[in-house]
């Protein structure tokens, strides 16, 4: 009786551990400048090779590009200061309407006025979100053509 309990165990512990194994769906191919894949709280830089794990978002800063080679046969290219979460099962089209801006600019400003002064930080966000506001009405109305 205690054997197949231990047996139970063991069991159990094997399952878990293939249930959470991470999925992988293709490999970036081509990687430029700074990227970065982002899974869970850890941060890596991407490099050329690295798998497509579904849930890790792939970010391009300023300077980055990088191509992703999904085993469906689809490829996804980032340009700068845009991102993507891996998925799987995701036809062609949807993976490339996943593809989202980064905003970079509302970054550096906030990180600026922190710098400046305490007292700064407050206005940098009413601006920052004013910024937010108008580029959404801009890409709600139709006036941003797409890629």
């Amino acid at each position: 009786m205690k054997n197949i309990a231990v047996l139970l165990v063991a069991a159990s512990a094997v399952m878990s551990a293939w249930a959470q194994a991470p999925q992988t769906v293709g490999k970036l191919t081509a990687v430029q400048g700074l990227v970065t894949i982002v899974a869970g709280d850890k941060l890596a830089n991407a490099v050329t090779g690295a798998p497509l794990v579904v849930g890790n978002r792939i970010v391009t800063t300023s300077s980055g590009a990088a191509t992703l080679a999904f085993d469906s046969g689809c490829v996804v290219a980032l340009k700068a200061n845009e991102s993507v979460v891996v998925t799987s099962g995701a036809d062609c089209k949807a993976l490339l309407a996943a593809v989202k801006p980064v905003g970079g600019a509302a970054v550096a400003v906030v990180a600026g006025a922190g710098a400046a002064g305490a007292g700064t930080v407050l206005p940098a966000i009413i601006i920052v979100g004013a910024a937010i506001l108008i580029v959404a009405d801009a890409n709600s109305s139709g006036n941003v053509s797409p890629n």
